[in-house]
């Protein structure tokens, strides 16, 4: 049996080599010391004045206040979800008016073919005509469309107020907004003439008559053979000023206007007109109405075919209209210890989407104005 008992000399406390070391190094650390207070009455002045060991300067206070950093760090990931989200959910309407190919190419080419010519009778004895076969020769090349967004690294520490949701968000929508602009731009440059059939001599405001007459044009569109294409219109797209004017000629139950031609009213109209007072409308669920804010209107600088009214199109949809579709949104954040950011301290996103937009074929789209 033996008993342990306190020595101090067993941890060298006693020993006159180690009590040298601790006397020089406990100098050593309060040489560094005045170090760092010289340099932080450098940077701040009365620094020496500050207790630096009381409990509000603890190590412990100093680590918590290096984890509440942390906390920009996962707002600013949120940035990426939100221009998405911005992305998304903006009111768009192309996406029901286009037939959206995949790209996979700097250019793509489209090559569509008219049907063939009918068959003929042929009597006994006769020779066959040969068919001839037409086609389109077109080629659509993707574009690039980008931007940047740069965001003070102090807005994003100390913001309370939501402004970088917002930021992010409407940068989102920005890029929905610059597809719909392109698909409807595709729309207005189409071929329309009336050697195509495909627009009027004296083209004017949305109305009855010209729905109906339009329409007409649509179902006898012919190819360059002289064969029948088979067009179903069945889209009306129109701009903020003719919205209220299309939905009543849509969606009225009964006759939405006065029967007869062009200035007649109800006490002039030529008898035998067909329809009149309490008579079924017959564009009632006919097409379905889209209106879209990039259209020329009645009060934009520039308007319709009349040059007064706004633009006024029937169409087939997702037919001859493409939407071709190379790289989705890509939203991408500079490295903080390089570029624009390193230099002036901010957080840098890059949003970047590639695609292009065109009409295939024109005779699928009737243009009123």
């Amino acid at each position: 049996m033996f008993t342990l008992r306190p020595d101090n000399n067993m941890f060298g406390v006693n020993d006159p080599a180690n009590n040298e070391f601790l006397q020089r190094n406990h100098e050593d650390r309060e040489q560094q010391t005045q170090v760092a207070l010289r340099e932080a009455e450098r940077v701040l002045p009365g620094a020496e004045r500050i207790d630096w060991r009381h409990r509000t300067m603890s190590v412990k206070k100093l680590r918590e206040a290096v984890a509440e950093t942390a906390f920009p760090q996962l707002l600013r990931a949120g940035v990426q979800n939100f221009l998405f989200d911005g992305y998304e959910q903006v009111a768009v309407i192309f996406p029901d008016l286009v037939r959206v190919v995949n790209s996979t190419m700097y250019e793509e080419l489209y090559a569509p073919m008219y049907g063939a010519e009918l068959p003929k009778q042929v009597d006994p004895g006769q020779r066959f005509e040969e068919s001839r076969l037409l086609g389109l020769d077109k080629r659509l090349r993707n574009i690039k469309f980008g931007r940047m967004l740069d965001i003070e690294r102090e807005l994003v520490d100390d913001d309370q107020t939501g402004q970088i949701i917002q930021k992010a968000s409407s940068m989102g929508e920005r890029v929905r907004y610059v597809e719909e602009l392109a698909v409807m731009n595709a729309i207005l440059n189409a071929t329309y003439t009336t050697a195509l059939g495909n627009r009027f001599s004296a083209p004017g405001r949305i109305s009855q008559i010209h729905l109906e007459e339009a329409t007409v044009a649509l179902h006898e569109m012919r190819d360059p053979l002289g064969q029948l294409i088979m067009v179903q219109p069945d889209t009306i797209l129109v701009s903020p000023s003719d919205e209220f004017e299309a939905a009543k000629l849509l969606q009225s139950a009964l006759q939405p206007s006065v029967p007869g031609g062009s200035g007649l009213t109800a006490g002039t109209a030529v008898s035998g007109t067909t329809g009149w007072t309490m008579t079924m409308n017959p564009l009632q669920g006919l097409f379905q109405l889209k209106v879209s804010r990039f259209l020329p209107s009645k009060a934009s600088a520039v308007k319709g075919l009349d040059g007064a009214n706004g633009a006024c199109i029937l169409m087939q949809s997702k037919k001859s209209l493409v939407f071709q579709d190379r790289d989705p949104l890509e939203v991408a954040q500079e490295a903080q210890n390089a570029g624009e950011s390193f230099s002036r301290d901010l957080y840098r996103w890059r949003v970047r989407r590639r695609f292009n937009c065109a009409m295939i074929e024109s005779r699928y789209a009737f243009r009123l104005n």
